[in-house]
């Protein structure tokens, strides 16, 4: 006997019931809906349940202080919980609707994937190809072409110069502005060792920011030519670096950075820092 269904219970991210559909209030295609709606599910869930907490296309439980409904791009991200909002750091990221702006690799303004949010960076090459590509998908697939072929900004492993004009655009195409982890002023390359590992990035590297340059992705410290010979800067997860013109290291507000011995210029402090220690051959 096909059973039929008087109700249906939506659920916050923690369980909790945050709302009971009628069977009156349900669509006639009620039962194709998937656990991770897509935003037609969710915004027809919305619609039945009466609930208009929602930031864009993210719904937000205000008595919980919790989002209950899913990224419109958590396949994209599988690390992450398809629940999270703005990569889980909302005081540094905004993220009013889910979806990706994209700059090439020099960090010129490329376009946005609908309604842009999250910065990607993408090949020029990779991006001429997709679009050429187009006709072949419907725009959900075109999306997903787009984020296959591209990485978050703040994974990014190499250095890349957005201007700030370049970041009016984005902003202007819905992009989230997002601040370096290195920011490199002077005239010469600086490297940096990568915190943590993954995304063909060997966090016992050391990797190159050129001239002008900034990164986007998390960082354990950065070596100049200002730095002694033998001891790299070390940085406090979450802070930020900024070289100035004569390649002097300084954490972003961080005040008395001398007087906490494990941070600023130190000795190396293990050998996964000795590729960034003798990254700059010194006297």
């Amino acid at each position: 006997m096909k059973s039929i269904a008087t109700a249906i219970l939506v659920f916050t991210a923690l369980g909790v019931i945050s709302s009971r559909i009628s069977a009156q209030q349900l669509p006639s295609d009620w039962s194709s809906w998937k656990p991770y709606a897509s935003d037609a599910d969710t915004s027809r869930s919305r619609e039945a349940s009466g609930s208009d907490d929602n930031v864009s296309k993210i719904a937000l439980d205000t008595v919980l202080a919790r989002f209950t409904s899913v990224d419109p791009h958590w396949e994209s991200y599988g690390s992450w919980n398809p629940y999270q909002y703005g990569l889980n750091s909302p005081v540094r990221y905004t993220d009013p609707n889910g979806l990706d702006v994209y700059v090439n690799e020099d960090g010129n303004f490329l376009g946005s994937d609908g309604e842009g949010n999250k910065v990607r960076v993408i090949t020029q090459g990779f991006w001429n190809n997709t679009l050429s590509q187009a006709k072949n998908w419907d725009e959900r697939g075109f999306r997903a072409a787009l984020r296959q072929r591209s990485d978050l900004l703040t994974d990014w492993s190499s250095g890349i110069n957005i201007t700030d004009e370049t970041w009016k655009l984005i902003e202007a195409a819905g992009g989230m502005k997002v601040d370096p982890s290195v920011n490199n002023t002077s005239g010469e390359y600086v490297w940096y060792k990568p915190e943590g590992s993954g995304l063909n990035v060997n966090n016992a590297g050391a990797y190159p920011i050129g001239p002008g340059q900034q990164l986007y992705r998390p960082i354990d410290g950065v070596n100049t030519s200002t730095i002694a010979r033998g001891n790299v800067y070390k940085v406090p997860d979450g802070f930020r670096v900024f070289v100035g013109t004569s390649g002097e290291p300084d954490i972003v507000n961080m005040p008395l950075e001398g007087a906490i011995p494990r941070y600023g210029e130190v000795a190396a402090p293990d050998p996964t820092w000795f590729n960034l220690r003798d990254a700059i051959r010194k006297p």
